[in-house]
């Protein structure tokens, strides 16, 4: 699994060149920027806006209506309210190469 700090090295690493041209400085740099994206992103779902990354993935807020389920313990017939949800779709572009 590849976590925050691996893709923030990777970055870095991917602007800087190479592993000698990186410094402290420059992690917590890229460090500080992957989170303004993350806030950004999630500032914008939360406004109610679609974010479209173009060759990469689309996200956005979509309400599933309300609906009845059962307790299957006491087989009781419930409501559930309508729930919101990200929907994320991936590019056409980035599922090609994944499939390679």
């Amino acid at each position: 699994m590849v976590g925050k700090n691996d893709l923030v090295k990777q970055v870095a690493l991917r602007i800087k060149g190479n592993k000698n041209n990186v410094t402290a400085n420059d992690i917590q740099l890229y460090t500080e920027l992957c989170d303004t994206l993350a806030d950004v992103i999630i500032d914008e779902l939360i406004a109610g806006e679609r974010v479209q990354w173009r060759n990469f993935l689309t996200l956005e807020v979509v309400t599933r209506g309300a609906r009845k389920g059962r307790d299957p313990r006491t087989n009781e017939v419930k409501d559930f309210p309508p729930v919101k949800s990200i929907s994320c779709k991936i590019s056409k572009k980035v599922k090609e190469l994944i499939k390679e």
